[in-house]
């Protein structure tokens, strides 16, 4: 049963959701007291008859709705019921109600000089269409629907048409006066881009829709009824399904797959990677084991992330050695009071001795040294007799006219993130300096890993320069090594290499889809597509190797190995068609190397498999169960989405829609693998994606609860790209820093957008990476919100929706009272900006008659749902399952199950939407009513699965809580299998 069990609605043709004014009038107001005498004439309590000319439609229990379609003059529809007044009341008599629609056309004049948007709409009918009540078929009361919005519950002096001890016909009817063919003065017709429908239809001029609410219907005598009095109004009842905690187990096993999609070197990979726990199932990061298929322990290095509220642990980053042979094989995982994890012997050691600080892996020794102008130094694998890498250098290079400026990083801070026994890891940090002048600052992370002869280091920049652009010519990294005389090798190209600037082999990849290597400066050796793998220094002292992840997609790149002994990593080649990197203020960027050291003879060398090693590096091994993510809650509620549990679900969310990581996009390195649109006809055209409902997070709930890596893999990658290029970074005004961009051009080309903060797939990807720059982002989105108060006083409900799930969301993770409390006033805010009653936000969507759009109501649903399960705020609870109700009885279409009339009919008639069938599983598990588990699975399989177009409502930025649909379609299916 809805809120509203009394709540009947009777609409009407045309557009979108909007409100209305009935008032009570001043003289009753000033008498408004305790009423003596109240009688409910409830819906279901009375007999209520309905009656209709043309299209409108009734839907008792508690709501309904009507096509969008041509009116005529005196179509009507009418509820009506007989009302006996008790003989022993005392007048005055008031009827007491709640009339209220979906239209509104008061204060067009004063919004038309601002409504001029491309996407905008408006249809203006005036003196057409009014909502009446009627006794004993005479009208006492009526107004226009497209009267002002406002609460729309009055009460209503009777007492001149009824009488104590006698009975009359109550009628509560909307009336077509005049058709929507005739034009009347006033009346206004436009379309906007996206009035799809309407642009194709003849008639759109001429087609009027509405809803129309009827509730709470009373008569009291002696005073008027307030509200809050009145017993036919419904709150929503409040019933969440829950999930009790686990005990923690003795000993409890999964097995998991480790994913290597190109398997591992023979010398096997180091392992990091999250996982998540349910509530109350483990509360020391000791008692974890892991062993391989054969049943010997792997041992590991542990890291909580993060803990629930009892102290359980909900994310565990591990570290482990995994070997060739354990690549795509499952592992199982132990955990429990009595399990102990096992740990290596000799672990990495740390040193640290003012301001120097000494890494030993047992296959790889090196130093970083604070205030020094090099990154790190003195690389050493065993048996060398001096350091294989003498210093890793950095240099970034602009222009501005005929200046270059060289500016070199200076260590300024060094500290050790993490010392384990499997992994160390350095953070530096300083600024990037040229005298007494600074480009901006950089970070520097260097991990190492148990017995192994190689480094992963992750450098970036940041220009907080405050000028708008800044042009780069060069970002370099720099190996310089004693092997000035040798041979380079890239792939099977190899060559000797001395001290001159011609004595070196490089790979240039100079588009997304061509590469050459060059001998010297000019002498072309090879070409292709796509490079892959290391460049390789080899000389009598040994051998060193380097690389850098995603080197192709994130191109013009170059690297080259010679000229004196260095292995050069050009982060930005310049190209005919790229002369300069044009890298906006409070921009960054990162890029990962991987750096291998040997001091084996070249047969040797030859014996190690260098290629598999930075295959690996490329496409790193991760821990995959579908089952594992869905019962340990990884995203909250879910299930495993497999072909054998949700066959039409995998296909299109999985098959069909697996993501690419190929480079479609112009200049790679700024700009892949964000989303461009180029399309003609789309309002997004010019503009790049920025995340923009959080694509991020919809790949790793596909990819973790369907075990599929490419979901993965495109979440890291636009992670990555997010954090750097579409989030401001320096600002002169502090409360940017943190912002993420809206889709706009050229990623930073418009302002900070209030549907642009997404945060949750930052957070997870931290959980599951252990990548605090990824953290630090996630955090720094909700510092902006918080700071500039994004979503106050907002437009619409969804740039109210998206901060305060980003709020909430930062909550549930850092526990920062701050969080809590701005995502409390900017809830409590958007409260007062709801119409009671119905729980709808007032404003306009992209039609301005027609107000509480499905879509936009459905991302704020979101919002407080987040909002509820941090705070316990019941309000928001009830806005919540409110939205779902809303789509259950106000949107649904009867005629057509499955679909809800838009809230722009001139957009689009009937649609379906996986953001409407979240809403509504997010309502039943607010509720436990099985009535919204039926909408939202008829919904799912009627109007999306089984519709004329299937597919189109399945991409990434759709899956932002898509957990909720997997959990609510696995329930649904159950129900409707038990035949209910």
């Amino acid at each position: 049963m809805g809120p509203a069990r009394d709540h009947a609605l009777v609409c009407m043709t045309l557009l979108t959701l909007l409100m209305v004014l009935p008032a009570v009038s001043k003289e009753a107001e000033a008498t408004m007291q305790q009423p003596a005498r109240i009688l409910g004439i409830g819906f279901d309590d009375f007999d209520w008859s309905y009656a209709s000319q043309g299209k409108f439609k009734l839907i008792r229990d508690p709501r309904g709705l009507h096509p969008w379609d041509v009116s005529a003059d005196g179509d009507f529809a009418a509820l009506t019921t007989k009302v006996s007044i008790p003989g022993d009341w005392q007048g005055p008599i008031y009827l007491n109600l709640y009339a209220n629609d979906t239209y509104v056309v008061e204060g067009w004049e004063q919004a038309r000089q601002h409504w001029t948007h491309s996407v905008a709409s408006w249809q203006v009918f005036i003196g057409h269409r009014f909502k009446q009540v009627l006794i004993d078929d005479e009208v006492v009361w009526e107004q226009d629907v497209g009267d002002a919005e406002s609460f729309d519950y009055f009460s209503l002096d009777i007492s001149p048409w009824v009488q104590p001890g006698h009975t009359f016909t109550l009628t509560l009817r909307v009336l077509d006066k005049v058709g929507s063919v005739t034009k009347l003065p006033g009346d206004e017709f436009h379309l906007g881009i996206w009035s799809w429908a309407g642009l194709a239809d003849p008639e759109a001029e001429h087609k009027f829709y509405t809803r129309v609410f009827w509730g709470d219907v009373a008569i009291s005598a002696g005073a008027p009824l307030p509200w809050e009095q009145n017993p036919e109004r419904c709150e929503v009842k409040l019933n969440p399904v829950s999930l009790a905690a686990a005990e923690p187990p003795v000993s409890e096993s999964a097995r998991l797959t480790l994913s290597a999609p190109d398997g591992l070197p023979q010398g096997g990979y180091p392992v990091t990677w999250g996982l998540p726990f349910g509530r109350g199932q483990l509360f020391d990061a000791t008692n974890i084991a892991l062993t391989d298929r054969a049943g010997r322990p792997v041992p590991l290095q542990a890291e909580v992330l993060q803990r629930w509220p009892d102290g359980s642990i909900r994310w565990l980053l591990l570290d482990f050695h995994a070997t060739a042979e354990q690549a795509n094989q499952p592992l199982t995982i132990r955990w429990g009071t009595q399990v102990q994890a096992p740990t290596s012997p000799n672990g990495v050691q740390v040193i640290e001795d003012e301001g120097r600080v000494e890494v030993n892996t047992g296959a790889l020794r090196f130093a970083v040294v604070q205030g020094a102008r090099e990154l790190a130094c003195d690389f050493t694998p065993p048996g060398a007799d001096a350091p294989l890498g003498k210093r890793l250098v950095a240099e970034v290079v602009t222009r501005d006219g005929w200046t270059r400026t060289q500016f070199v990083p200076v260590n300024e801070q060094v500290n050790v993130e993490a010392a384990g026994p499997e992994r160390a890891t350095i953070a530096i940090t300083g600024h990037l300096v040229a005298g007494e002048e600074q480009f901006g600052r950089f970070t520097c992370r260097i991990y190492a890993y148990r017995d192994q002869p190689f480094v992963r280091v992750l450098y970036r920049i940041f220009n907080d320069t405050d000028y708008p652009a800044t042009l780069v010519e060069q970002m370099v990294l720099r190996l310089e090594t004693p092997l000035v005389d040798g041979e380079a090798r890239l792939g099977e190209v190899t060559r000797p290499v001395g001290a001159d600037e011609v004595d070196r082999l490089l790979v240039r990849q100079y588009k997304a889809d061509a590469y050459e290597i060059f001998e010297g400066n000019d002498a072309r050796r090879a070409r292709g597509e796509v490079w892959k793998g290391p460049v390789v220094l080899q000389g009598d002292a040994g051998t060193v190797a380097g690389g850098v992840r995603h080197f192709a997609q994130l191109y013009p790149k170059r690297m080259w190995a010679g000229y004196g002994g260095q292995l050069t990593f050009d982060l930005f080649a310049r190209t005919n068609e790229y002369e300069q990197y044009v890298m906006t203020r409070g921009e960054a960027k990162r890029h990962e190397l991987l750096l291998y050291f040997s001091a084996a003879d070249a047969e040797q060398i030859a014996r190690t498999d260098l290629d598999a090693l930075f295959a690996a590096f490329e496409s790193p091994p991760a821990l995959l169960s579908p089952q594992w993510y869905a019962d340990q809650q990884a995203f909250g509620r879910g299930a495993p989405l497999t072909p054998e549990a949700f066959p039409n679900l995998y296909h299109w969310m999985v098959e069909r829609d697996t993501p690419s990581l190929a480079v479609t996009v112009p200049l790679g390195l700024r700009n892949w693998p964000d989303a461009y649109s180029d399309s003609v006809y789309s309002a997004f055209r010019g503009t790049w994606g920025n995340n923009y409902q959080d694509p991020i997070y919809g790949a790793l709930v596909v990819g973790l609860l369907s075990g599929t890596r490419p979901f993965l893999d495109y979440a890291t990658a636009y992670a990555e790209h997010f954090v750097d290029v579409d989030i401001c970074h320096h600002h002169s005004d502090p409360r940017m820093v943190g912002a993420s961009y809206g889709t706009c051009p050229y990623h930073t080309g418009g302002a900070p957008y209030a549907l642009n903060p997404p945060n949750n797939g930052l957070f997870h990807l931290y959980y599951l990476t252990g990548d605090r720059d990824l953290w630090d982002a996630a955090v720094g989105i909700a510092d902006w919100v918080h700071a500039a108060g994004v979503g106050k006083n907002a437009f619409t409900a969804r740039q109210v929706g998206w901060p305060l799930r980003a709020l909430a969301i930062a909550y549930e993770h850092t526990a920062d009272p701050k969080f809590l409390d701005a995502a409390r006033s900017l809830a409590e805010n958007a409260m007062g900006d709801l119409l009671p009653r119905r729980y709808v936000f007032t404003n306009p969507g992209t039609v301005w008659q027609y107000r509480g759009g499905t879509g936009m109501s459905a991302q704020f649903a979101a919002g407080m749902m987040r909002y509820w399960q941090v705070s316990g705020d019941e309000r928001a609870a009830r806005i919540a399952a409110n939205a779902a109700y809303q789509f259950a009885y106000d949107n649904l279409a009867p005629e057509k199950p499955g679909f809800i009339v838009g809230y722009d009919p001139t957009q689009t008639h009937y649609i379906a939407h996986l953001q409407y069938v979240m809403t509504l599983f997010m309502g039943y598990e607010l509720t436990s009513d099985e009535t919204l588990l039926r909408a939202g699975g008829q919904m799912l399989e009627q109007g999306i699965l089984a519709s004329d177009k299937p597919g189109a409502h399945f991409c990434l930025a759709n899956y932002w809580e898509v957990q909720h649909i997997l959990y609510g379609y696995a329930l649904y299916r159950q129900m409707a299998s038990s035949g209910k």
